[in-house]
């Protein structure tokens, strides 16, 4: 099947997959476990800190994408969201459901239950269910939040066990039971999950995706081109405010004049933008 022949949402979301996750995070990730510096001790000097954040990181973002469970809003203008998907028209009659207001209801902002949904749905596949509800707990309170917070996972430690330790371990210290995050595993587990996600979509494996979430890739790819949007707008949203708040309009965009060859465009990008405007384009311009 060539590109004119795949949906839309389909084509920006594996455009999303191939570009941004493989091109940027699967490849980071990659490189951060390779640095492992020979004689450094155990625990130290290694870049476990650095790359755990950026595993998180991946797995908040997917979660909030692919997510389907339904939360109540907080911090979202959903005035604003509501007029964005009436100006998109994705989300109607039988799409309504799975869409909601170009976001769901799942927040964008609740960090843990995203990566929550990817650990407990997509990674315990990877490693035969080592995920179970304890240990994802103290993998976000303890080493995401102390490790976005303060650099530190809070009263743990990572290394680098490879596949001779579990995800989750706990070593005796000063009496206490330390928590020690295996960076390897989670690391790879999110890599395969990653390509699981990808070949699934690519290959409209139907029958694999109903056994995980009990869904059509069809409603998948559509939730997650919808929360591109969400994203990209909320994204320029922030950009305006802080611009404005500065009072620097010399780098706010400029209109559209009415007999200028764009006519019909969005006078404001920032406020209603370019909807079909890909995320990753975006994002790619950035890192070029």
């Amino acid at each position: 099947m060539d590109n004119h022949q795949v949906p839309p949402a389909k084509q920006r979301v594996l455009g999303f997959l191939d570009t941004e996750i493989q091109g940027f995070v699967v490849g980071d990730l990659a490189r951060l476990g390779t640095l492992s510096p020979a004689g450094s001790k155990p625990f130290t000097c290694q870049c476990t800190v650095p790359e755990s954040l950026a595993a998180f990181a991946a797995l908040e973002l997917m979660g909030f994408l692919m997510r389907s469970d339904f939360n109540e809003e907080r911090n979202l203008d959903m005035p604003a969201l509501i007029k964005l998907q009436a100006a998109c028209g994705e989300a109607t009659g039988a799409d309504a459901d799975a869409l909601g207001t170009l976001g769901g209801r799942t927040r964008i902002d609740d960090t843990s239950g995203n990566i929550e949904y990817m650990v407990e749905k997509w990674l315990n596949l990877e490693s035969g269910s080592q995920y179970d509800k304890f240990t994802i707990q103290v993998l976000i309170s303890l080493f995401r939040h102390g490790g976005a917070h303060r650099y530190f996972p809070k009263a743990a430690a990572i290394r680098r066990g490879g596949s001779a330790f579990p995800v989750l371990d706990f070593e005796k210290e000063s009496g206490f039971s330390v928590p020690i995050l295996n960076e390897d595993r989670l690391r790879e587990d999110y890599l395969a999950a990653n390509k699981r996600i990808t070949a699934i979509i690519r290959n409209n494996d139907e029958e694999q995706l109903r056994s995980i979430t009990g869904e059509t890739v069809g409603v998948l790819v559509g939730r997650m081109s919808a929360r591109l949007d969400v994203l990209l707008y909320l994204d320029r949203r922030k950009l305006k405010n802080i611009l404005a708040e500065f009072k620097r309009t010399d780098l706010l965009p400029c209109r559209t004049s009415s007999g200028a060859s764009g006519a019909g465009e969005p006078s404001d990008p920032y406020q209603s933008p370019a909807l079909k405007t890909s995320v990753h384009s975006g994002h790619s311009m950035l890192n070029s």
